[in-house]
């Protein structure tokens, strides 16, 4: 959730070395399922389906129907993002026959989040409406996730007022969770509609950025790399980099180069010409 990829590589690592010599198929497959679902967040579907068709690949050691029903939306996203469509019916088959049998909260979600992403577009609107209906808490982040899949759609779709609503939504409960890649990937889709996804402090109010934050965001929009910000600030590179991630969460940035936009002084605003 906190996009720290050497972490979630060396974690997982360590999983699967234990894992694979007691032949610990579930403990494989959430590992795998681990991985396919950070490379989403990075936006790297070919990686991401390369890793998740493992949990319903036969003879694969991570394979386990269990994963494979719980990581649907996850698959059947990667596949159609790859153009394997076929394979993406399929695993929308289970979780739906699952849904049917269990009528499990998520699993019913899932099912109509997988009929819209796979299904005509006059048609996607309906089940994304109908996942979303399935209450869940705001922290829930399956529920979050399926509201970012519908502001793309919806911003494809030309419905943009429509979209920023859905994706601002998702934008604001990422970062309650701390998933700070995910809140990027929201807010720069966001900024596609055309709507201004940074937030903007009033006079007297608290920025939105913590002092670090601040900080670290100064140095970098003076063109500084991430290492010499450390050494600056006393930090790691990768914690710099942490920082980096939740500044263009909270702001709507896609990068550092958007920072040199932004004035620190007057409550973060964006001083871009539009």
């Amino acid at each position: 959730m906190h996009g720290d990829s050497d972490e979630v590589l060396k974690s997982a690592d360590r999983v699967l070395a234990l894992a694979r010599p007691r032949r610990a198929h579930a403990v494989m497959a959430s590992a795998h399922w681990h991985l396919g679902f950070h490379a989403l967040s990075l936006g790297d579907p070919e990686t991401a389906y390369l890793r998740l068709r493992t949990l319903a690949q036969p003879g694969h050691d991570a394979r386990h129907p269990t994963y494979a029903r719980l990581a649907a939306v996850d698959l059947v996203e990667a596949a159609v993002r790859v153009g394997r469509h076929d394979e993406a019916a399929g695993y929308y088959d289970e979780v739906r026959d699952w849904a049917l049998r269990s009528r499990a909260d998520w699993a019913v979600a899932a099912a109509y989040t997988c009929r819209a992403l796979l299904g005509p577009d006059d048609r996607a609107d309906r089940y994304f409406q109908r996942a979303l209906a399935i209450r869940r808490t705001r922290h829930d982040l399956n529920q979050v996730r399926i509201r970012l899949l519908y502001g793309k759609w919806l911003r494809r779709a030309r419905r943009r007022a429509d979209a920023a609503e859905q994706l601002r939504t998702a934008a604001d409960s990422f970062e309650g969770m701390g998933a700070a890649q995910w809140a990027l990937l929201a807010r720069q889709e966001l900024e596609l509609t055309g709507r201004r996804a940074a937030p903007v402090a009033a006079h007297g109010e608290t920025s939105v950025l913590t002092a670090q934050e601040q900080r670290v965001a100064r140095l970098a929009a003076q063109g500084l790399t991430n290492r010499e910000i450390g050494t600056e600030l006393f930090l790691s590179p990768r914690t710099v980099g942490h920082h980096l991630s939740r500044v263009f969460g909270k702001l709507g940035l896609s990068g550092r180069a958007d920072l040199v936009d932004v004035d620190f002084d007057n409550g973060m605003r964006i001083v871009r010409p539009r």
